[in-house]
């Protein structure tokens, strides 16, 4: 049995960060910040998120204790999408999805699927589900 502030199961949230130079950066940084640790995703999908030139966007909203997978394919300056897990992400493999001439020529972000597996937790017995960690305590 769990309780409001004890979700039960897996956290996965997908969010579209809009790269940094549109729409006012520093002060949606600030409201995604807090709004992610409030949600504490288990799993985030991020789309438009930055990597490069000393800069990890992903680590800079989750957290660098997160495991970040990051697509192959991102455009020049360095935006592209990733998978950011709580836990160890495993096996990863990347499919290439440019099947015709006129997909051969792009090399954007989306040209490829990239999925890997996770290792969650077992969960602990009379824990609603969830391993230790990942209960609220307060």
């Amino acid at each position: 049995m769990t309780t409001d502030d004890e979700p039960a199961g897996l956290r996965v949230l997908t969010l579209n960060l809009l790269t940094p130079e549109f729409a006012d950066w520093e002060s949606r940084r600030a409201v995604l910040k807090s709004g992610l640790a409030d949600l504490r995703p288990d799993v985030v999908a991020l789309q438009e998120t930055v990597w490069g030139n000393g800069y990890d966007q992903a680590a800079d909203l989750l957290g660098p204790d997160r495991h970040v997978v990051r697509h192959g394919g991102r455009s020049a300056d360095g935006v592209g999408a990733a998978l950011v897990s709580r836990w160890p992400v495993g096996t990863v493999r990347e499919l290439d999805l440019r099947v015709t001439e006129r997909d051969a020529a792009g090399d954007g972000p989306s040209d490829r699927l990239r999925h890997g597996s996770l290792r969650p937790p077992r969960a602990e017995p009379g824990g609603g589900g969830l391993p230790a960690d990942l209960r609220r305590t307060g």
